[in-house]
């Protein structure tokens, strides 16, 4: 009786351990995030692409991607 007793309790912590989320007051690694407020962070001003090979503007901490303000300041596109 015993021996049955460990094994529920193990089984039972297993099932804790797979489903963390389904206690409750638990939170949910999951949220929902807004795309326009990511857009701002990962896309480009200039392609308006997803920024690649980041290069950030010390003065303004603008970001580019690198191809894109490279071009630009060649141009003088300040």
């Amino acid at each position: 009786a015993e021996e049955e007793e460990e094994e529920e309790e193990e089984e039972e912590e297993d099932s804790k351990e797979r489903s963390p989320s389904s206690t409750p007051g638990d939170q949910s690694e999951l949220m929902d995030i807004d795309l326009c407020e990511i857009r701002k962070d990962v896309q480009c001003p200039i392609c308006l692409g997803i920024i690649k090979k980041t290069r950030t503007v010390m003065e303004c901490l603008h970001r580019f991607c690198r191809e894109c303000i490279d071009k630009s300041m060649r141009l003088g596109n300040n």
